[in-house]
């Protein structure tokens, strides 16, 4: 169990995938925050037809990929899909859905119309 008093980890990926039962598309979205609670970037993407854990993946590596790219190593990722555990060799937190509430929103409004979006927080950049 990791130690989460003393977080060795410079950002917080919260990320969710939603699947429409109605149109059977998903989303997904992410936000990433540092230790002080500001928002660093956030983004979605809706994703056609997919399975729900391709969708989540996908979100985790498009906000893996744009934290590297900001300069961030130590990552700590929140997600409500206990799937997410499986071939991840990072640090991953299942938390309550009310944790990730707004992110799972934003995946749930990718699944209404195709839309691919990351915005960068002017203030951090």
């Amino acid at each position: 169990m990791q130690n989460l008093t003393k977080p060795n980890w410079q950002v917080i990926l919260k990320v969710a995938a939603f699947k429409n039962k109605r149109s059977k598309k998903c989303g997904f979205a992410f936000e990433a925050l540092n230790q002080e609670g500001v928002n660093l970037f956030s983004g979605g993407s809706s994703c056609g037809k997919k399975n729900h854990y391709l969708a989540i993946q996908d979100a985790v590596s498009e906000a893996v990929f744009k934290a590297k790219e900001l300069g961030f190593n130590r990552i700590l990722i929140l997600s409500n899909s206990k799937g997410l555990d499986q071939g991840l060799i990072v640090s991953h937190l299942f938390v309550p859905t009310v944790v990730i509430s707004h992110v799972l929103d934003w995946a749930y409004i990718t699944t209404s119309f195709p839309v691919h979006h990351c915005r960068l927080n002017p203030g951090y950049v």
